[in-house]
């Protein structure tokens, strides 16, 4: 069966769990798991740990967090489902949270080392390509296109056309790392690259013969920076 989504959560692969969006708690950041299928949407029947860190000043701790600091996420985004767990990242760092059959946690996470393929397939299809070649991320300053495999270094791309105010709110990523689809403006741009993917790849915005990303001469954000303005999958 299709992955798909619930209610804004990602649905997994025989639509039993609905995976939601990276939350804090007293403990650190978790992601909640939600039967599919259920009368109590708002609770969930596990917390997936995804890192360990000492509640925020000035909290509630022990006990409940405030909607505030309970929606920090810590800059981690949700990947996917893979046969492993749910996948998710935060700059080059990325993890498998490890799920039993009975939707709970089945050890700690599991660190997928940099440079080494993504655990296959990723579903539903969108950051993430479906081989574990490549996934993307939007950041304040455009798109991050992190490689997954023996070479390669994550690329900042940008248009021109974007201006400061113009920068995508959500990305997705085909098979091999290729075409990107960009959403932006409430218009959908696709990218392909011209010749081969180490080339600059050209974003097809409706109506246009096409706009060249060119890979900015910045350097990507440090893999532990929280890249505002992203937008998680199925949040």
């Amino acid at each position: 069966a299709p992955v798909g989504q619930c209610g804004g959560r990602l649905l997994d692969p025989a639509h039993r769990w609905a995976a939601g969006g990276v939350r804090r708690d007293c403990a650190g950041y978790h992601v909640p798991l939600f039967e599919a299928a259920t009368d109590a949407p708002d609770r969930p029947v596990a917390r997936l740990p995804v890192e360990d860190r000492a509640p925020p000043p000035a909290s509630s701790c022990p006990g409940t967090l405030d909607e505030t600091h309970a929606r920090d996420d810590g800059g981690w985004r949700l990947l996917g489902w893979a046969p492993q767990g749910i996948v998710v990242a935060r700059g080059e760092r990325v993890r498998v949270l490890p799920v039993t059959a009975d939707g709970q946690p089945a050890g700690d996470p599991i660190d997928i080392a940099p440079g080494h393929p993504l655990p296959v397939p990723i579903l539903p299809p969108g950051p993430a390509a479906p081989d574990g070649s490549a996934r993307v991320e939007v950041h304040r300053r455009g798109l991050l296109v992190w490689p997954h495999g023996p070479s390669g270094r994550a690329r900042l791309l940008r248009s021109p056309e974007w201006g400061d105010e113009g920068v995508p709110k959500a990305a997705a990523v085909g098979p091999r790392g290729w075409p990107l689809a960009v959403a932006r403006d409430g218009e959908l741009w696709v990218g392909e690259p011209p010749g081969n993917a180490a080339d600059p790849q050209a974003i097809q915005p409706p109506g246009s013969g096409g706009v060249p990303v060119q890979p900015s001469p910045a350097e990507a954000p440090s893999p532990d920076a929280n890249p505002a303005g992203a937008t998680a999958p199925g949040r």
